[in-house]
């Protein structure tokens, strides 16, 4: 078998584990009266070239009655949150990218997002996944995996809210509310195998703290912990970051997403994937995570 047919079998088993692991695309970001973000993806969907030159995926959606600076805002948390390391956030111009890499070969395909304004109420996201020659996806995983991102878009308003004129800065739990290691535990959840990929997720929320706040302890606790932080982008509160795989050689990505969810509410959304063939102790990844959302507000 060429070292080239090993690379195409890998990635198409990579990229069945980063985008169709997660399901079937849901949407959640399209305004009433207009096609959800999900089926734009599935009909504006192409594929171009082959295996001997290379292969190039593209989609898009629109987005309606909203405004660049928030759709680029969930757009790259629904990115790391699908599993792709991010590698740039630039929204003066309105462009993310990313990459997944081939199992093995050491090789990265590059992803890129971009984010336009169509006109004053009327935003466009285009997805662009390139394949280089003797690598192969499998084409179904890279449509749903477009189409999951761009579903996963969430505008609506509470999502979108902006953070709270409080000026508190340490924890005020309300009285229904469990402590953030506790969240973490009955939020934890895990996606995929051994052969698939793996992709683990929790939150927790916090009250009585802004978002600010809790954006720079999430980013201390990860840096104390041993993770390598490779994204700290605090106006689209996102951080990312990489735990080295032992002898591997490969890079396991982790993504943490600090959303405002209402005037006094934060939360922190984290995701760490595991590629194929690899593996990582289930009470780790989830001791990992709470010890970090435990140490935001003891």
């Amino acid at each position: 078998m060429s070292h080239n047919l090993v690379l195409g079998v890998a990635l198409a088993v990579s990229l069945t584990a980063t985008m169709a692991a997660h399901g079937q695309p849901t949407d959640t970001s399209a305004s009433q009266g207009a096609v959800p973000a999900s089926e734009q993806c599935l009909s504006n969907f192409s594929k171009e070239g082959g295996f001997l030159k290379g292969t190039t995926y593209r989609s898009h959606a629109d987005y309606y009655g909203t405004n660049r600076e928030a759709v680029f805002e969930k757009a790259a948390q629904s990115l790391a949150a699908g599993g792709w390391q991010i590698t740039n956030t630039n929204g003066d111009i309105g462009l993310i990218t990313a990459t997944e890499q081939a199992v093995g070969g050491g090789r990265e395909s590059p992803l890129s997002a971009v984010i336009k304004q169509q006109d004053a109420s009327t935003v466009r996201v285009e997805i662009t996944f390139s394949v280089g020659p003797g690598m192969k996806a499998a084409d179904n995983s890279v449509r749903n995996g477009f189409c999951k991102v761009l579903g996963g878009i969430d505008l609506s308003p509470e999502s979108s809210a902006q953070p709270g004129a409080t000026e508190a800065t340490e924890p005020v739990e309300s009285p229904t509310a469990a402590p953030a290691g506790e969240q973490c535990q009955s939020n934890f959840t895990k996606e995929g195998n051994f052969i698939k990929g793996t992709i683990y997720r929790s939150f927790a929320d916090f009250s009585g703290m802004d978002r600010g706040s809790v954006f720079e302890k999430t980013a201390q606790g990860l840096a104390a912990n041993g993770w390598q932080l490779t994204t700290i982008n605090k106006d689209i509160g996102l951080i990312t970051a990489i735990e080295q795989a032992v002898g591997g050689g490969r890079n396991s990505p982790l993504s943490a997403a600090v959303k405002q969810q209402g005037a006094s509410t934060v939360r922190v959304e984290m995701s760490f994937s595991v590629a194929p063939g690899m593996k990582a102790p289930d009470n780790s990844v989830r001791d990992s995570f709470c010890k970090v959302l435990t140490e935001i507000a003891p």
